[in-house]
């Protein structure tokens, strides 16, 4: 049972790396072939014959420590965005609100799964390297621009910001059927309070007026 709990594991990670391998094929192929219309040419260029930051001259924050230091300019004081200035596209421009909202929306989907297979760390730098990978491979596939980064810092710096809460309201490492069982138990445990000043559970208050029916109904019949 050992073996075969350690060959399902294995074959996990192997389809999440090859989810990853998947999406940076199609990033570095759309990234090449954009590359080679701006020159006019068909051919593209071998792969790493050009630096990929080189390849974006107008993006401000390729670097997580440019992003760092601009955030004690006095432009970044004055932005109100700053916060989320490092979510650029290709061009260097500040990604819309809409879109972030989007990208929230999918990040927070495939931390509901991690819940579900019991893969959702209590903080995001605890997440284990099957966790951020399974994150960001689906990420990446339709965000392909939050790729452009070094080592992942902009999609890293994204969750960390932002699952503490989605955690604490939606995680807690338990599943919808959990939360229904908790509601049900919050329900019963509703209190009523009598003339005497004593908190009755409404629930039990209920049964026992149902009872005493029964008996003076019982009584009538007798």
């Amino acid at each position: 049972m050992h073996d075969i709990a350690a060959l399902k594991e294995r074959c996990k990670t192997l389809e999440m790396q090859l989810f990853k391998v998947a999406a940076e094929h199609d990033v570095l192929k759309a990234t090449l072939d954009q590359l080679a219309a701006s020159l006019g040419s068909s051919t593209p260029p071998p792969p790493g014959s050009i630096k990929a930051a080189e390849m974006y001259p107008k993006m401000q924050f390729w670097m997580q420590t440019k992003y760092n230091e601009w955030t004690n300019t006095a432009e970044a004081h004055g932005n109100h965005w700053w916060k989320l200035t490092y979510l650029e596209d290709g061009e260097g421009n500040t990604i819309s609100d809409d879109l972030l909202k989007g990208i929230h929306k999918k990040i927070q989907g495939i931390w509901a799964k991690l819940v579900e297979k019991d893969m959702a760390p209590k903080t995001w730098g605890k997440a284990t390297v099957s966790a951020k990978e399974l994150v960001y491979t689906h990420i990446y596939k339709v965000f392909p621009f939050l790729q452009q980064a070094e080592s992942d810092w902009k999609l890293d710096l994204l969750c960390g910001n932002n699952y503490p809460g989605w955690y604490r309201n939606n995680g807690q490492g338990k599943s919808p059927a959990d939360q229904e069982v908790k509601e049900e138990d919050n329900a019963d445990a509703d209190t009523d309070t009598d003339e005497l000043g004593t908190e009755t559970s409404k629930k039990w208050k209920a049964t026992s007026k149902r009872c005493k029916s029964e008996v003076v109904e019982k009584r009538m019949k007798g």
